[in-house]
C-alpha cells in the first residue's frame, strides 16, 4: 500500500515493547496500520509527517475490524525509481540539450534507461543515452517541466 504519512502515534505495549501507529492518507482515503519493534527499527528515518511511503502490509480481520500491520516501509520514490523500465523523451529544440544533460547530470545511477527522441521537421531519430538513471516520480516530473521537452513517455 502506498500513501502520505500524516502522523506517527509511539506506543508502548502492556509487555513493554515499542511499537507504533501510522495515519497515512491515499488517493481511496485515510487508513492506519500497527508498525512494531523491528520495523520501526529499520526504517524510523522515513517517519517524517508528509513522506511518500510504500508499505508492505499484513492483513487481518479481527473482531469484524480489519487490522493492518506493517511489516516494511520503503520510500515511494526510491520503489519507483527500482521500477521503471525507461522513459522516451521527445524534444523539439536544441535548446532542452542542456538543461536534460544538467537534470540527469544530478541523478542518482538506477535502472531506468532514456530515449531521446529529437523532432526536427521531416526526420525523427531515437537517440539511447548511455547509463542508467533512478527515474523517481519527481525526475520524471522535472523532465516534463524542461523548455523545448514536449512528452514524456514510460516506456
Amino acid at each position: 500500500m502506498a500513501g502520505k504519512l500524516d502522523k506517527v502515534e509511539d506506543r508502548k505495549s502492556a509487555r513493554g515493547n515499542r511499537f507504533a501507529i501510522l495515519h497515512l492518507t491515499a488517493a481511496s482515503g485515510g487508513y492506519t496500520v500497527f508498525a512494531f519493534a523491528e520495523v520501526l527499527a529499520a526504517s524510523r528515518a522515513l517517519l517524517e509527517p508528509g513522506a511518500a511511503l510504500l508499505l508492505t502490509i499484513d492483513a487481518r480481520l479481527e473482531d469484524d475490524q480489519l487490522r493492518l500491520t506493517c511489516q516494511q516501509i520503503e520510500n515511494l520514490d526510491a520503489a519507483a525509481a527500482r521500477t521503471a523500465g525507461g522513459l522516451r523523451v521527445v524534444i523539439d529544440s536544441e535548446a532542452a540539450i542542456p538543461p536534460l544533460r544538467d537534470l540527469l547530470g544530478r541523478e542518482a545511477k538506477g535502472r531506468g534507461r532514456i530515449v531521446v527522441v529529437p523532432r526536427w521537421p521531416g526526420r525523427e531519430v531515437e537517440i539511447a543515452l548511455k547509463g542508467a538513471y533512478a527515474l523517481s516520480p519527481a525526475t520524471i516530473g522535472a523532465l516534463r517541466t524542461v523548455p523545448g521537452v514536449v512528452e514524456v513517455a514510460e516506456v
